[in-house]
């Protein structure tokens, strides 16, 4: 009984290591069987490998056609395959096994060229950016500035500066012909026109006139056109680059002094002659004042 029973051991045993036997053969000619067929797509992809420091090795393959992209037969290390999504192409690691995702890394945003800007040009906005504003921030405060004497007294030097920076004439001072400069500008159709300021101009006659009636002292006086006209050319062109806006652009043009005074005198207008200083009011400031607005009081 025991032989018997060590002998049915010994044919179990036999039994199991044939079966494993015949396993074993069954998969390797399957293997074998299936190792054609890989050499065969092998033949469709390129193949690369990556090796690492550690030792650990890794095959990549790319498929050489996109339109032919084939999956690997299931029981094979293919099976394992992965779309690599930062790259253009489709590639299945077929050869080791990842420890960690890999994670493109992500790439700051490019500037574009045009919008690039200096340090230089940075720190002058910065130092624009920080200059605090001298405007108020309340109507009261304004009011509260327009009232103080420094706002008034430098309202009054300005006023004064301007006042004295011109001399309208209606009459031709010199007897031998000079050469003036007189702005333009273009009207509503393209055409040249004269620059010319509204200009109230006194009348002394009359006031004297109504003075001797009525016993007291009126002022009379009317409004016209008065032409800016300079004396020296590149005292006209900085005034006329200073002045130049989006709506009004001015040049200069040379001019006679007897005829611009004909011309002026047949139209009832006035010549504006402004004096020869390096600078001048603003076309503005100047206008405010050839208007004859009441003087400031400090």
């Amino acid at each position: 009984m025991e032989l018997a029973r060590r002998g049915c051991g010994v044919v179990g045993v036999g039994r199991v290591a044939v079966t494993r036997a015949s396993r074993s053969a069954a998969t390797s000619s399957s293997s074998s069987s299936t190792t054609p067929s890989a050499h065969a797509q092998e033949k469709d992809y390129k193949v690369r490998v990556l090796r690492y420091p550690d030792g650990y090795e890794r095959v990549l393959r790319y498929p050489k056609d996109k339109a032919k992209r084939r999956s690997a037969a299931s029981g094979t290390v293919a099976s394992t395959a992965q779309v690599e999504t930062t790259h253009a192409d489709v590639s299945w690691d077929i050869a080791g096994a990842r420890a960690s995702p890999e994670v493109a890394e992500a790439k700051p945003p490019t500037q574009p060229e045009g919008v690039e800007t200096s340090k230089v040009e940075e720190e002058a906005v910065e130092e624009e950016l920080e200059v605090p504003s001298t405007i108020p921030d309340t109507p009261t405060e304004l009011l509260r500035k327009q009232k103080s004497e420094e706002f008034l007294l430098s309202r009054k030097l300005e006023w004064d500066y301007a006042k004295s920076s011109f001399e309208v004439m209606d009459s031709c001072p010199w007897v031998e012909p000079r050469p003036l400069w007189v702005l333009g500008t273009l009207d509503a159709q393209g055409g040249v026109q004269t620059f010319t300021l509204r200009t109230r101009v006194s009348k002394d006659e009359l006031e004297a006139e109504m003075e001797m009636l009525v016993g007291k002292r009126l002022s009379v006086s009317h409004l016209t056109d008065g032409v800016v006209t300079f004396e020296s050319k590149g005292i006209a062109e900085h005034f006329a680059e200073e002045n130049t806006t989006a709506t009004t652009e001015l040049f200069v043009f040379e001019v006679g002094s007897h005829e611009l005074f004909q011309m002026t005198a047949d139209v009832k207008a006035v010549v504006v002659l402004m004096k020869s200083n390096k600078s001048n009011p603003s076309a503005r400031m100047l206008a405010t004042v050839l208007r004859d607005q009441p003087e400031l009081d400090t």
